[in-house]
């Protein structure tokens, strides 16, 4: 059976080359006018070699060697030009195809469906995962259990008889991408800006899925085992809805719990599209960069226990400055962060936006189908089941915390990120009088307080994060030095020394009885 797929980005979609393109010599940006042009460097070196010989600054960036009037999508040294501008170093570049054209890899739209089909299999306990099985690789940990739902080696995977192609590719002018600022958010600071190329919403992929009735037919030989999984081929929309119906529902939770709200606003719109999705041919999946752990991997489909097993087993939210006897702490949600758009706040600052990557896929049969096929589709619905599990993001709900509505509001049409009035910041407290240094704290530190630390981590912009002495930064209290309370934005190396100054101190509402001490560097 052969499927028309039209694949329309309900929000903007990275799909890297793991290229990261550099300011000056790669690209330049008009902040101005919120455009960026990606150059032509062979064309520009070419231009200086031939204009000044062996006097040609062949070590100048490109972007330097040009006027500012070549800044333009016509100009013979530009490639593309994009929506949007940066002053960020670096940009990670989106996948193209030889002529420079944005598509969408086939491998990643059946990544996706691979993901959805795994994840009901577990859901409607089709699949009963072992942890004893679990690879001691965590690239690798679930390798056993997709021989158990798909096939024990490549040759009897019933996904074999799943054709996905790479898109039609899209125009190259007018570019379809946009420069986007992302950030990973936890709910407490943000991390550091991460700029990618992105394909803007509201734009549309054409490809091909072809589902190989033949190879099917081998599903009646016994040493396949492929038993009833041809009925998931069958049935591959019905299963995407059900299972992204889940996800989105599980998400809205999470970035509720967050505190998040503009991305829980675009999650309950996406909940209601999902709910009228039913019984129709259209359904929604996310794709690409900053789906992270939830939507990539089963792990939110197991039950509590085995993903309590699966995080101490591969030590899953391991920060980078733990030391070997670390343990997660089980009573906090997996995962902490997710990778959003960075909306900048009325107050210079940013906060959470919409996810990248979702897309609405409708599949349009390519002909009448064969007998073979309706009957084959009629048995698929007939043995569907409902999932009975949904995932989670978050440990089991305690009471008064929220929970995915029963009936959503009618969904308003899918917009452009907007920005909604903040309430302005409430004053930072008043600096308490100077006091001694204290060497070990044995309680949570107070307004005032003076201390020295090590530091942990620090941001290009000046924020600093650092040890408080006495209490572990991995399960009680951490210091965070705004790149405002740094004097000179100064930068510091891991393990270098601080003065602090205790100027805020708050409890993290994510994670129970953890303590962000905001400081002041002396």
């Amino acid at each position: 059976m052969k499927y028309r797929v039209t694949v329309e980005t309900i929000t903007p979609l990275h799909i890297g080359t793991g290229t990261e393109l550099l300011k000056d010599f790669d690209y330049v940006s008009k902040p101005v006018e919120r455009q960026t042009f990606v150059l032509d460097q062979d064309a520009v070196y070419a231009a200086e070699l031939e204009a000044q010989g062996a006097a040609a600054r062949l070590d100048t960036p490109a972007g330097r060697l040009l006027s500012s009037e070549n800044w333009r999508e016509a100009s013979p040294f530009v490639r593309y030009s994009l929506q949007g501008s940066t002053t960020i170093e670096r940009v990670h570049e989106q996948i193209k195809d030889v002529h420079g054209r944005c598509y969408l890899p086939g491998s990643s739209l059946k990544g996706a469906l691979r993901t959805a089909v795994m994840a009901y299999a577990i859901a409607s306990k089709s699949v009963v995962p072992d942890l004893a099985k679990l690879d001691k690789s965590e690239k690798l940990a679930a390798r056993a259990w997709e021989q158990a739902t798909f096939g024990n080696e490549p040759n009897s995977d019933v996904l074999k008889a799943l054709h996905v192609s790479d898109s039609l590719a899209l125009p190259a002018k007018p570019s379809a991408l946009e420069l986007l600022t992302a950030q990973v958010f936890t709910g407490g600071e943000p991390g550091s800006p991460i700029v990618v190329e992105a394909v803007r919403a509201k734009i549309a992929f054409q490809t091909e899925v072809v589902i190989d009735e033949l190879a099917l037919q081998y599903s009646r030989d016994p040493s396949l085992n492929w038993e009833s999984r041809e009925l998931w081929l069958a049935s591959l929309v019905e299963i995407m809805q059900s299972t992204s119906r889940a996800r989105i529902e599980a998400e809205w939770v999470a970035v509720q719990d967050k505190g998040f709200a503009d991305t829980a606003a675009f999650y309950k719109q996406l909940a209601a599209l999902a709910e009228s999705a039913k019984g129709s041919n259209m359904a929604l999946l996310q794709l690409g960069w900053g789906t992270g752990w939830t939507g990539l991997t089963v792990g939110p489909w197991l039950d509590e226990a085995a993903q309590h097993a699966i995080r101490e087993r591969y030590s899953l939210g391991r920060p980078p400055t733990a030391g070997r006897d670390w343990q997660p702490n089980l009573s906090h949600a997996f995962p902490k962060s997710r990778r959003l758009r960075a909306v900048p706040s009325s107050v210079g600052d940013v906060r959470p936006g919409r996810p990248l990557g979702w897309v609405a896929a409708t599949f349009e049969p390519s002909g009448a189908p064969s007998p073979e096929w309706e009957d084959l589709r009629k048995r698929a619905l007939a043995a569907l089941q409902p999932i009975s599990h949904k995932p989670s993001a978050r440990p089991q709900a305690k009471p008064g915390q929220a929970q995915p509505p029963a009936n959503v509001e009618p969904m308003p049409p899918m917009t452009v990120e907007q920005e909604t009035p903040e309430a302005p910041t409430a004053p930072r407290p008043a600096e308490a009088p100077r006091r001694p240094l204290t060497e070990q704290f044995s309680a949570v530190p107070q307004v005032g307080d003076r201390f020295k630390a090590h530091v942990i981590d620090s941001e290009p912009g000046g924020r600093l994060y650092a040890e408080v002495p006495g209490l572990s930064a991995d399960e009680l209290a951490m210091a965070v030095v705004a790149a405002e309370d740094n004097p000179e934005r100064r930068k510091y190396p891991a393990g270098a020394m601080i003065t602090c100054v205790v100027i805020e101190v708050a409890a993290d509402p994510q994670q129970p009885g953890f303590w962000l001490v905001k400081c002041r560097r002396e």
